[in-house]
């Protein structure tokens, strides 16, 4: 597979018009089960077709193995369909395992 290469840092003025998602959409427990977080997934993808979108805003403050899981599974089928994908956090420092997952970091 070939490894992405690290997410660049834009403003958030840059992503304005894009859709976005908050960490509190979604509970945690959806996020653990695989079967969930591919319904999860599924949904986003949908929605980002029926809009048009440009681009995933993803708004969190979650920095565990599952929400991570979700990360590595949403951000390509989003590129798939032409949308990039952000990250944007209170904490900078909990974006450090996604960089190389997403396509940028909204500070």
């Amino acid at each position: 597979m070939e490894e992405k290469e690290e997410a660049e840092t834009i403003s958030e003025a840059e992503t304005k018009g894009w859709l976005s998602i908050k960490d509190n959409s979604f509970e945690e427990d959806m996020l653990k089960d695989y079967k969930s977080r591919a319904q999860i997934v599924n949904t986003i993808v949908n929605f980002s077709l029926s809009e048009s979108a440009k681009g995933m805003v993803i708004s969190s403050n979650l920095d565990n193995e599952y929400f991570i899981s979700f990360m590595r599974e949403v951000s390509p089928r989003l590129r798939e369909i032409g949308v990039a994908v952000a990250i944007k956090s209170d904490d900078l420092s909990k974006t450090k395992e996604l960089k190389n997952i997403v396509d940028y970091i909204v500070e």
